[in-house]
């Protein structure tokens, strides 16, 4: 059986926002007039993530399809993340649900946050142990079509968009 972890989904509509609950993980399901069904092998196997697969974040695309983002707890602790194209999933330029993903840091990476740019492109941003400090930063990159790159100077490195001593932790886009 697929495990199942209770987070929440949350997609902007008209008057706010509507939630659910208790969401298969990997997220990968589309839902007909009386049946739920896997888009693309992802609720069978491994999912679209391999490993042990942690609190996944979920947008909608302009295309109308599903991109996730997670992170793993198996010894690299990355950010990924894939989206699928209707008929199955992908990485979101090369390498992004592959050896060290989007992150690709020294330190942890953690409790990603995706949302859709104006751009029509994915933005994560994450929660990072920004080695050798041990202090909690936030990060950030955006997908500019073709690659992953910072949103401005040193939004995914050193101090990160927190840019400033302490700890910062879970950021949340919307």
């Amino acid at each position: 059986t697929t495990p199942s972890i209770e987070f929440t989904v949350r997609i902007r509509a008209a008057g706010g926002y509507n939630e659910a609950y208790n969401v298969i993980l990997p997220v990968s399901f589309d839902y007909y007039p009386g049946e739920w069904v896997e888009l693309g092998g992802s609720a069978s196997g491994g999912g679209i993530g391999s490993g042990n697969v942690r609190t996944p974040s979920l947008a909608i695309g302009n295309d109308g399809n599903p991109i996730v983002a997670w992170y793993t707890m198996d010894g690299l602790w990355d950010i990924y993340i894939k989206r699928f194209n209707g008929a199955s999933w992908g990485e979101v330029g090369s390498g992004s649900a592959s050896g060290g993903g989007i992150s690709n840091t020294v330190g942890g990476s953690w409790y990603p946050s995706l949302a859709i740019g104006t751009d029509s492109n994915p933005i994560v941003a994450w929660q990072e142990d920004a080695w050798p400090s041990s202090q909690y930063k936030i990060y950030i990159k955006r997908f500019n079509g073709a690659s992953w790159v910072e949103v401005g100077t040193g939004s995914a490195s050193g101090l990160g968009i927190s840019n400033t001593a302490g700890n910062f932790y879970r950021p949340s886009l919307e």
